[in-house]
């Protein structure tokens, strides 16, 4: 009895965890998708304001836009925001010790090339998991200029693991209740089961001498 009730409770258990497991899995990937998704969104709209200001109006107020961009100081989330001329030069940028130094990494390469809209993910010297989105400024029709921001997606891994630790609490408090329960409804199945047996056992008498006893002829 105990060992069939072991093996039962835990093929259940088993067949439980692999079922929240499977939903926390789904659950913590659309958040993942949520939460990019949404850092990935408010960098492009601050991106985009620039784009519709346009090139000659950034390009001809760069002590104020300067002075603009840094508001975003104290912003973790935007690590760098760069205006860029067309000869890949800093010329304005949040942090202000990255003015003058010429881009040349694959983003800003790809970017220069296709002359529209470039959104890659990446990650910084220290690993941080980055996203670098570049954004064309046009002037007439005449591109001369560009506006390139770097997101930290830090905030993204860490409310996605501490959702992933608290659905994995969740799954093991289920999965203890269900073992629970097993062994409630294991126990009282065998009780009953036993109290069947007990009553045939009492009913196999023997009649009378000779006789089969009524277990006998039964079965």
């Amino acid at each position: 009895t105990h060992n069939y009730g072991l093996r039962l409770g835990v093929s259940l258990s088993l067949i439980l965890f692999l079922v929240m497991g499977a939903g926390t899995g789904v659950l913590i990937a659309q958040q993942s998708h949520a939460l990019r998704q949404a850092a990935e969104e408010r960098a492009r709209a601050v991106a985009r304001t620039f784009a519709v200001v346009g090139s000659a109006a950034v390009l001809d107020n760069l002590y104020r836009l300067q002075e603009s961009l840094q508001l975003y100081v104290h912003d973790d989330s935007l690590l760098e925001i760069d205006i860029v001329d067309n000869d890949s030069l800093v010329v304005a940028a949040k942090q202000p010790g990255r003015i003058g130094t010429v881009l040349n990494d694959s983003a800003w390469l790809e970017a220069r090339k296709t002359k529209r809209e470039v959104i890659l993910e990446t990650s910084l010297n220290e690993g941080q998991p980055t996203l670098v989105i570049i954004e064309p400024l046009f002037d007439r029709d005449e591109l001369t200029a560009w506006v390139r921001l770097v997101v930290s997606l830090s905030p993204v891994e860490r409310e996605r693991n501490q959702t992933l630790w608290r659905l994995l609490a969740v799954t093991v408090a289920i999965t203890l209740v269900g073992l629970y329960a097993i062994r409630r409804v294991l126990r009282k199945t065998s009780t009953v089961l036993q109290g069947v047996v007990a009553t045939l056992h009492s009913a196999g008498i023997p009649f009378g001498y000779g006789k089969p006893s009524l277990g006998l002829s039964v079965s």
